[in-house]
C-alpha cells in the first residue's frame, strides 16, 4: 500500500495496526501518523559484487 493510501485512510489503517499490534497506544500510532519518512523503510545500500 502506498503511503497516500494510508494517510487517506489513516483511521481504518490505525485501527487494523491496533489489531496487529495490540501493544502500541493511540500515543504512538498518532506519532507515526506524522513521520512518513522515519516509519517508511529505507533501501539498503548493499554493494555489489
Amino acid at each position: 500500500m502506498d503511503w497516500n493510501r494510508v494517510e487517506g485512510n489513516w483511521k481504518q489503517v490505525k485501527g487494523k495496526v491496533k489489531e496487529q499490534w495490540g501493544k502500541l497506544t493511540d500515543d504512538d500510532l498518532n506519532r507515526i501518523a506524522g513521520r512518513r519518512d522515519e516509519t517508511t523503510p529505507r533501501r539498503a545500500k548493499v554493494p555489489t559484487q
